[in-house]
């Protein structure tokens, strides 16, 4: 089985090329933010593409994979501000140049990185995929747009997707993400260094955080499963916990009692709770997430203590 992934060297592309080695990868990145030494798997191919050239992507899919994936783009709404151009030039005009790609070459299955971030600050209880929403900024209004094209070339074109609404995901390789990696893994940075780690607030605002395996996961039952139409799915523990949770659980695998520093939040449009809805995935794909966030976090520490990827 062929893949072709774009954004392969990002944490979440690189992860799936890594993990899933028994398919044939081509790992696409134009190393803005990816680096290809993420992938931990000898025999995928790296190419150096734009998503947002429609040469090059074209160049990249003539030979027809069987389905290709978009795990790229600017990952973070702070990379938006304050020109969101490039931004939208990566994530939408990209997505446009890879599903009419697949039309002319007939690649009828894509399967790609939505956000949780489309739901701002709605209820934790109503975070699902069928209900009316307003996305809060640039990053997320981008990805609604390649919700709805991907929903348009299935429509009119009969090409398949998957978009994955992930919510907070943590682990590793992040080291390359820098200051906009997972607030977990820039609190285990800190900490391991016996920093105190920067909450902005009081530390009472929940993430529903999922670990990269579980994602992994996720888009292999994706590539498996033969659903026919565009579907948008949840992909979370269905489990949310604080920013102080996060600390106590990084100091009870450190032994360690470092207190972090609060400061004011003034972040505009600041998401303040994410609780994923996990049944559509659940009943679509089978999919449900194995690992606590104890668990998670211990193996997050055990990759950075080790010097992982420094």
């Amino acid at each position: 089985m062929k893949g072709t992934i774009f954004g392969g060297a990002g944490f979440i592309g690189s992860s799936i090329v890594s993990l899933l080695d028994d398919i044939e990868w081509v790992a696409v990145d134009d190393l803005s933010l990816g680096t290809f030494t993420n992938i931990r798997n000898p025999s995928a191919k790296k190419v150096r593409g734009d998503i947002s050239d429609p040469k090059s992507v074209d160049s990249i899919l003539k030979d027809s994979p069987d389905y290709v994936m978009m795990m790229n783009g600017l990952s973070s709404n702070p990379h938006y501000y304050p020109d969101p151009r490039r931004g939208y030039q990566t994530m939408l005009m990209g997505a446009l140049n890879v599903f009419d790609a697949c039309r002319r070459y007939d690649i009828k299955k894509v399967i790609y990185a939505a956000t949780s971030s489309v739901y701002g600050n709605t209820n934790v209880n109503d975070q699902r995929e069928n209900i009316n929403i307003s996305p809060p900024n640039f990053y997320s209004c981008a990805k609604r747009g390649v919700e709805d094209a991907a929903r348009i070339y299935a429509e009119e074109y009969g090409i398949y997707s998957v978009g994955f609404r992930y919510f907070s995901v943590y682990g590793y390789p992040e080291r390359h993400k820098g200051i906009y990696a997972n607030i977990v893994t820039q609190f285990i940075w800190d900490m391991i260094k016996s920093k105190k780690p920067v909450i902005y607030g009081n530390g009472n605002q929940t993430r529903d955080f999922i670990f990269i395996n579980d994602i992994v996961e996720a888009n292999r039952l994706a590539v498996m499963k033969r659903l026919r139409g565009a579907y948008i799915m949840n992909v979370g523990t269905g489990v949310n916990h604080s920013f102080n949770d996060v600390i106590a659980l990084i100091n009870k695998h450190l032994g360690t009692m470092i207190k972090p520093e609060y400061t004011p939040n003034q972040i505009h449009n600041y998401i303040f709770d994410t609780l994923a809805d996990t049944k559509k995935a659940e009943e679509l794909l089978g999919f449900k997430a194995k690992t606590p966030l104890d668990e998670g976090i211990k193996k997050t520490l055990a990759f950075y203590k080790q010097g992982g990827l420094t």
